[in-house]
């Protein structure tokens, strides 16, 4: 009776197989999924810009002189009564522990801007008990005034506190979002600079158009 030889199958080469195919197979998984995402990222793209919207575009910012706040006498007040000098606005809140303590910096602001007509406004869209309870509180003087929301948000948007320093032409020069020590003396110079910058244009107008008149010939003047 014939013995069947039996063949044993190599078991290493098996394993080394297994070995490769697992790793061939994990790279190019990983390279089809970088990939993917890759062109998902670009494809998100193109299908977003269908929804984006035009931006508002300004040459410079503007105060609306057409604005209008209710002061705590329940007197309403005009901004065009500001129109033509230098104006402070802190925009601010009353909740807002931020903007009080920026208020106390601004009452100095306006203490040393008084003597100089140049007005400083407080605006807020808070309720005139919570304004007159920080009056009292903090022994400020500062005009404040309730105004709407949609002008607090064309200001400053949603940050308070917010100063903005506005020129005498209306053009909001400068605008900072956050508390800040605006009663310090390098603001009240700005303020000063201001005025005198309007001073000399004032001077350099009125000096020019006198000119204009003494080269103007008279009636009763000899030829």
């Amino acid at each position: 009776m014939s013995k069947e030889t039996h063949k044993k199958t190599p078991w290493k080469p098996f394993l080394l197989g297994c070995f490769f195919g697992f790793w061939i197979t994990l790279l190019l998984a990983g390279s089809g999924i970088i990939i993917g995402a890759k062109t998902l990222k670009f494809w998100m793209a193109k299908k977003e810009v269908i929804s984006l919207k035009t931006p508002k575009i300004k040459t410079s910012d503007v105060l609306d002189y057409s604005a209008t706040g209710i002061d705590i006498e329940g007197r309403e007040i005009s901004f065009n009564d500001f129109k033509g000098q230098p104006l402070f606005i802190l925009v601010w809140h009353p909740e807002c522990i931020h903007c009080l303590s920026t208020l106390m910096t601004v009452q100095y602001l306006y203490d040393a801007l008084k003597d100089w007509a140049i007005p400083v406004l407080a605006l807020t869209d808070g309720s005139t008990k919570e304004i007159e309870k920080v009056k009292i509180e903090f022994k400020l003087s500062i005009p404040m005034l309730k105004v709407k929301e949609e002008l607090i948000k064309a200001l400053c948007g949603n940050t308070v506190p917010c100063g903005l320093i506005v020129n005498s032409h209306g053009e909001i020069v400068y605008s900072h979002g956050g508390s800040a020590n605006w009663g310090d003396t390098e603001i009240v110079q700005y303020f000063m600079n201001m005025i005198e910058k309007k001073s000399d244009l004032s001077d350099s107008s009125n000096l020019k158009h006198e000119d204009a008149s003494s080269n103007t010939p008279h009636e009763d003047a000899q030829y």
